[in-house]
């Protein structure tokens, strides 16, 4: 079903370059959506990006999410799987979450090349994450999930761990 409305706000996009209280505003709206999204509903937009999130300010800032065609959602596996690789990622345990990606691949049949190499990259790539504020509080210093994404899916490509396509969908929306 097609379902059209006008919705009022501002493209979140006006917004890259404001005070540092307002984007603080609207990343605490977008992480809190995610979350919702991904952990409460299991029903996830995935085409995200700026063209698709308005931004509406006021005493009760709200965003609005765009143009839904694209979701994901996940199995019962494939969910309780995210939900242990996340605990292990705020936990700040990036051999755990090495272990699980290899653990939890479903993606090929090949076998990981260096195991105990991948899980020590994880470690290193999660311990960045988290001394540029990974760890949900607040940071000076932003984490750049592109690229930090990059060098994940980098270090999976390099070390043969094939992921569940929609696993990837959930983790890059």
């Amino acid at each position: 079903m097609l379902v059209e409305s006008f919705e009022e706000g501002e493209l979140v996009s006006r917004h890259f370059f404001a005070d540092m209280n307002t984007r603080k505003r609207i990343s605490k709206l977008g992480l809190t959506s995610i979350l919702q999204m991904v952990f409460t509903d299991n029903f996830v937009h995935a085409d995200l990006h700026p063209g698709n999130v308005l931004f509406r300010p006021g005493r009760t800032p709200e965003l609005v999410l765009l143009d839904a065609g694209l979701t994901a959602q996940l199995g019962p596996v494939d969910r309780a799987n995210l939900v242990d690789l996340f605990h292990a990622v705020i936990r700040n345990d990036g051999r755990l979450v090495g272990q699980l990606m290899r653990e939890r691949a479903s993606g090929g049949s090949a076998e990981p090349i260096a195991p105990a190499d991948f899980d020590e990259g994880m470690a290193a790539l999660v311990a960045q994450a988290h001394a540029q504020g990974l760890g949900l509080g607040d940071s000076s210093v932003p984490v750049n999930v592109s690229l930090l994404l990059r060098q994940v899916l980098s270090l999976c490509r390099a070390h043969r761990v094939c992921l569940e396509p929609r696993f990837v969908s959930i983790v890059v929306a």
